[in-house]
């Protein structure tokens, strides 16, 4: 099979979606050469900016706009980048002579923190690990990506933007704004109980797992049907968590698998070999569902800022 080059890897990709961009470690020269030479606008998920602090004279309003965009990326529902180093299209040069570069000297990372100090809350970036030297040049270029987030809307100097899919950064009413809030806390409310419900399915599992199948008559069974009803409630919340979704639906099945079990072996009065082999198959499903699905709730909460919101 013939590799590609990261380069070409980046061409194809960037080519197939306006938002599909490359992990930000497998940024290099030709491929951001192989961007600006293919994407003739910018989109609502990466950005070109010629510098990144600016002269004494343009400082404030080179580093306002990167602010506003870096905010109206996290608004956004999609992974974002800024790409800095390259000049606007409407220079009129061509794709190689927009590359001009920042400086390589200083620490890029905390130039680009403290610019967008004034975004709150604050927003997660990743960076590439080096600038990337331009060939031929002292000049480097710094890439920036913004990943989705579950916090926000973030606000900067007391406005909202959003990216909009055309390349602009656009600047979010009042009622969007005080529609995303509502959303974000009753999200957080139904994730609280959808997690109550589902720590209670954890300890249920660790204790039939530690009762064992020979003393059947000892289990309490899952409730399915609770987990379900919390899971229907919440579905809104996490309709765009579908790892989450795809964990309590694998849960609900598992408890479902291990009380039939537990109903054969009253009907059999006993558990034989084959109840004890479907236990052993349908537990460590049910064990390994919940346990994940605890987890990756508490992360979400965590992310989502849910304990400063209630």
């Amino acid at each position: 099979m013939v590799r590609q080059s990261k380069a070409a890897r980046i061409s194809r990709v960037a080519s197939s979606g306006p938002c599909q961009l490359p992990p930000i470690s497998d940024w290099t020269f030709e491929a951001v050469l192989e961007l600006v030479a293919r994407e003739g606008f910018e989109t609502g998920c990466f950005d070109f900016k010629a510098g990144l602090t600016g002269s004494n004279t343009e400082r404030q309003k080179l580093q306002s706009g990167i602010s506003w965009t870096a905010g109206g990326f996290a608004n956004s529902d999609r992974a974002s980048v800024l790409i800095f180093g390259i000049e606007d299209r409407a220079t009129g040069k061509s794709p190689r002579d927009r590359i001009v570069g920042v400086s390589c000297t200083g620490d890029l990372r905390k130039q680009f923190h403290d610019i967008i100090a004034s975004i709150h809350p604050s927003i997660d970036f990743e960076t590439v690990p080096q600038p990337i030297p331009i060939p031929g040049s002292d000049r480097c270029i710094f890439i920036v990506e913004i990943p989705t987030s579950r916090r926000g809307p973030y606000m900067v100097d007391g406005r909202f933007p959003v990216r909009t899919a055309g390349g602009s950064t656009a600047e979010l009413n009042w009622d969007r704004v005080s529609e995303r809030m509502r959303f974000n806390h009753e999200r957080c409310a139904a994730l609280l109980r959808l997690k109550i419900v589902v720590d209670r399915a954890r300890a249920r599992v660790n204790e039939i797992e530690t009762i064992g199948l020979g003393h059947f008559t000892r289990i309490t069974k899952f409730d399915p049907i609770a987990l379900r009803m919390a899971l229907d409630s919440a579905a809104v919340a996490i309709s765009v968590e579908p790892e989450l979704f795809d964990l309590l639906e694998s849960l609900i099945e598992a408890e479902e698998e291990v009380n039939r079990v537990i109903d054969y072996c009253y009907r059999a009065k006993g558990a034989d070999h084959f109840a004890k082999r479907k236990f052993e198959e349908k537990l460590p499903a049910a064990i390994s569902s919940a346990t994940s699905a605890s987890d990756l709730i508490a992360q979400i909460l965590s992310e989502s800022d849910c304990a400063r919101r209630e």
